[in-house]
């Protein structure tokens, strides 16, 4: 059934809006397939269609069409990921502010808050690029005007307009040249086309459109050199009190590319591609309360697409190895997250180890650790399964934290749904962690099966140790793990600990001492003997703000093992919390 109206109400705009979200949702795979700008790192139906669902999720249908669109601004403010679903959140901005007090739009007030919901999505752009969605917004505003004096109801006008914007999206292709090169249309714009088909469907039949599971066409992936110069694309969602959306755009656009800047004085939501993330989340935190954030390695989701291997390698950022080796291999790594005062950082994205300490110290609070969310995971791995063959995960012990069992909720989901995922329990932390997730990579390189992998993890865990030696108790007293006591006791008494994990992958006081000196001696007893019987065939240093100490560990460890370290490399942030300043870690893998 057509629905014939020269004015629509907030029922209206809710149910043609919601049926364009769907048809977006629909065409994801093929946003996907063809997303080579910005960034050609294959997720900008991902975050159109996240978004969109948001809106789908969060928006009010309501008679009012400024209750209605307003809601609808707020739901796409909160979910709107990526640069694409930045600037939809800035379109719907401009609309609400338009709308504002009215109950019904006629067709020439649709016709003007277009071009308020366009300027909208230009001006939170830093520097607005034509080609992309943002020309075919400006040119679908341009249709509905110029078609106006041609129909008699919104059915028409809008059917009208789809032809125009059509055309618009073939042109981007000649408008930018990364988009000419890959011979592909932008994704963006296609998004933008696809919520017009929708609303095009409800003026139609009366319906929303369904969502369906469309699959990207075959030999459509968009060919691009895959090069990512700002490689985190981040964002922040902020609430505060007057904030100055212009000087918050000019502030992040000294951080990166790609900046979009989309809300209002109360909220914000900031969009940056960035080499710092940290400097953005920092900044964020200083103009408002952080609600959240999310922060993506853009240069391994382009990798994804051109990958080295069919099994993707998953860890989390407690396994603490060098950065290079970690490229080198393509490992996937989701971070936990560290509290300070309220304010949440990703370990070693938004926050370094080599700063936590002085933040740490600052803080009115002492810091706290929480593991990824189950949907941070099906995220990832929902990514991931689209790419690879399989996924194998590798995680710090269960016993430590919740990571494991949060893998293994989203794991199971793809399981039943037959894709192959195993998700391990490495029983260990840091070091220990890191230097077996490599053995994992070495034989994913040279093209080891799914099966064969699993089996030699489960092996190789129970010839890895890791022995801690931590300085002073302090940390361990601040976060909990010590009685203010006990560590009073170990002050006085000038103890040393050496912190171990026993088979189960928990936390242990291994042995103690009264000097560093003679803590370095015992650690390296247990490394001669370890040697003696059974081989050391690889190890790593790690050190939180003490390298030199971490060196000459390194220099004492190759005099008895005879081979270079592996890595030397710094703390994570989430074990810091516990192990303090100045610790020092040996790991170390045996033959069996």
């Amino acid at each position: 059934m057509n629905i014939i109206k020269s004015d629509i109400n907030g029922r209206d705009i809710y149910h043609a809006f919601i049926s364009g979200a769907k048809k977006i949702i629909s065409d994801r795979l093929y946003l996907n397939d063809i997303n080579v700008f910005p960034v050609p790192d294959g997720d900008t139906g991902t975050n159109l269609a996240m978004t969109m669902n948001q809106i789908i999720i969060s928006a009010e249908c309501n008679d009012s069409a400024d209750i209605t669109v307003e809601s609808i601004y707020r739901a796409s403010l909160m979910g709107a990921r990526g640069n694409s679903g930045m600037i939809f959140a800035s379109f719907f901005s401009g609309l609400q502010k338009y709308v504002k007090g009215r109950n019904t739009l006629t067709m020439s007030e649709f016709s003007e808050a277009l071009f308020s919901s366009v300027e909208s999505a230009y001006s939170s752009v830093s520097v607005p690029v034509e080609g992309t969605m943002l020309t075919v917004l400006k040119d679908w505003a341009h249709s509905i005007k110029n078609n106006l004096p041609k129909v008699i109801h919104f059915g028409e006008l809008i059917e009208k307009s789809l032809h125009d914007a059509r055309a618009s999206l073939h042109n981007t292709k000649l408008k930018l040249d990364v988009l000419k090169k890959a011979n592909v249309v932008d994704s963006g714009g296609r998004g933008i086309v696809d919520f017009i088909e929708g609303i095009v469907e409800f003026f139609r039949t009366g319906k929303e459109n369904e969502i369906e599971q469309n699959e990207a066409p075959e030999n459509k992936k968009a060919e691009t050199d895959n090069n990512v110069e700002e490689r985190y694309c981040t964002e922040v969602y902020i609430k505060g009190n007057e904030m100055d959306i212009p000087k918050i755009r000019s502030e992040v656009g000294k951080m990166g590319s790609s900046v979009v800047v989309a809300g209002d004085s109360n909220e914000v939501k900031i969009h940056v591609h960035t080499n710092d993330p940290g400097a953005a989340v920092k900044f964020a935190s200083q103009q408002g309360k952080i609600e959240t954030q999310k922060i993506d390695d853009m240069k391994r989701q382009t990798e994804a697409d051109k990958k080295l291997y069919s099994i993707a390698l998953v860890t989390d950022s407690i396994a603490d190895i060098s950065k290079d080796i970690i490229d080198k291999y393509q490992i996937h790594v989701i971070p936990l997250s560290v509290f300070i005062d309220s304010v949440e950082y990703y370990d070693k994205l938004s926050i370094t180890p080599d700063e936590f300490y002085d933040m740490a110290d600052e803080a009115s609070a002492f810091p706290t650790s929480s593991q990824p969310p189950v949907s941070k995971f099906d995220e990832v791995f929902g990514m991931l399964s689209q790419r690879y063959d399989s996924i194998i995960g590798f995680f710090v012990s269960s016993k430590l934290s919740g990571t494991f069992q949060n893998a293994q909720k989203a794991a199971d989901k793809l399981r039943d749904g037959g894709y192959r995922i195993d998700v391990i329990d490495s029983k260990l932390n840091s070091g220990a962690q890191g230097i077996v997730l490599v053995k994992l990579a070495e034989m994913i390189h040279i093209g080891k099966a799914h099966e064969e992998i699993v089996g030699f993890a489960r092996d190789v865990i129970k010839r890895a140790r890791i022995y801690v030696s931590v300085v002073n108790f302090e940390y361990m007293v601040k976060g909990g793990r010590v009685s203010p006591l006990k560590g009073i006791f170990a002050k006085l008494m000038n103890v040393k600990p050496i912190v171990s994990l026993d088979e189960t992958g928990a936390g242990i006081a291994f042995d103690k001492a009264f000097s560093v000196k003679a803590i370095e001696d015992k650690i390296m007893k247990i490394v001669e003997k370890a040697h003696r019987d059974k081989i050391i065939t690889s190890y790593s240093i790690v050190y939180s703000r003490n390298r030199e100490r971490a060196e000459k560990m390194a220099g004492r460890m190759k005099q008895v093992v005879g081979i270079d370290p592996l890595s030397i490399s710094e703390i994570s942030c989430v074990v810091g919390i516990s192990s303090g300043r100045g610790a020092v870690a040996v790991s170390f893998i045996t033959e069996r």
